[in-house]
């Protein structure tokens, strides 16, 4: 018995030892608190917007650590997916919005779009001419356009001459930077809203006449000497929480100057005394836009600048002033202009 006892002793010390690594091994198993599950909850910073194809509301996505995972997440609206965290439509009714994330995809939330919410402006289209005094085949497309402006007032022609170093007399100083912003490769080329190119169709004139105007332009201006003071004010008729620029142009209207000419139309070469309309003459704010407070783009809110011009060296009686915003390029994925006005220098233009 005694030479079984310290052998009795390790045999029980084993078990003893089994029986609590087992007991401990459980009981880890019991208190341990699983990990808690990835999720996605998705905001909108609105659920009502007009439906003006213009108003967006924008959405936040964050996961289960409250980490903000918008960048790497899609979106579906009603079914479809798409890119960008934001979503404005011109048709009234609600939409079904949610996340997706890899396998992951967050509850739905829902956007009412209204229709009727918003005041009515009129909408007016920028079309910047890139022509010379100098180019024979200038006139093909110069004479259509005027005769389609002459009957349909809501679309703005700005006549940009050049290029720099050519015996044009009204080549624009910053000619250069703009053809080269919106790749313009030559003459005749119309700019239509910064964001494409008219192809002579007065269809695709009408067709942006009849979008709906999210802002409205109104401009205030009178005349001390050779200075033309400027009042803007750009009333909102929906939310846009994108960026946008403003731009504040001068012009010299009905200017005659002989236009070179290669046979169109029957018209000789050159073409003596060629009426000559809304040249750009200079800006009151950057030629591609003066960054406008975001915080002032509201519902019904009307945010006003002044400026003054100076209009020496131009018949100030022929001068006019053309205001346009667009959204910021550079700051958001949408393009193009919104709204544009044109006022005789000396006069008011409301909304």
């Amino acid at each position: 018995m005694k030479k079984l006892l310290p052998h009795l002793l390790i045999v029980l010390s084993i078990v003893i030892f089994a029986s609590c690594g087992k007991d401990n091994s459980s009981n880890d198993a019991v208190g341990v608190v699983p990990a808690t599950p990835q999720s996605l909850t998705i905001t909108a910073d609105k659920t009502r917007i007009a439906a003006d194809g213009v108003e967006q509301a924008t959405f936040t996505v964050k996961d289960a650590n409250n980490l903000d995972v918008t960048s790497t997440t899609s979106f579906l609206i009603n079914g479809q997916e798409i890119q960008m965290n934001s979503f404005a439509t011109s048709l009234p009714g609600s939409y079904q919005v949610k996340a997706r994330n890899g396998a992951l995809s967050s509850p739905v939330i829902n956007i009412i779009a209204e229709s009727g919410t918003a005041p009515i402006f009129t909408q007016k289209t920028i079309a910047e001419f890139f022509t010379g005094t100098w180019c024979g085949i200038c006139p093909g497309t110069l004479i259509p356009l005027d005769d389609y402006i002459a009957n349909n007032p809501s679309t703005i022609m700005i006549g940009i001459h050049g290029p720099k170093g050519s015996d044009d007399p009204f080549q624009y100083e910053y000619d250069p930077q703009l053809r080269s912003k919106f790749n313009v490769n030559g003459v005749p080329t119309v700019l239509l809203n910064r964001n494409g190119f008219w192809d002579g169709n007065t269809s695709k004139l009408d067709a942006l006449a009849s979008n709906k105007a999210p802002l409205g332009i109104g401009i205030a201006t009178s005349i001390s000497g050779s200075k033309i003071a400027v009042k803007t004010s750009i009333r909102f008729g929906s939310t846009i929480t994108a960026p946008l620029k403003l731009v504040v142009m001068l012009v010299e209207d009905n200017v005659p100057y002989n236009q070179t000419n290669y046979g169109h139309f029957n018209l000789p070469n050159p073409i003596k005394g060629f009426i000559h309309h809304n040249i750009l003459r200079s800006t009151a704010t950057d030629i591609f836009g003066d960054s406008m407070p975001v915080a002032q783009q509201t519902k019904d809110n009307v945010w006003q600048k002044d400026f003054v011009i100076d209009a020496a060296g131009y018949q100030i009686a022929r001068t006019r002033i053309v205001a346009f915003v667009l959204y910021d390029s550079a700051a958001s994925s949408s393009r193009g202009v919104l709204n544009a006005q044109v006022v005789n220098a000396g006069q008011t233009e409301n909304y």
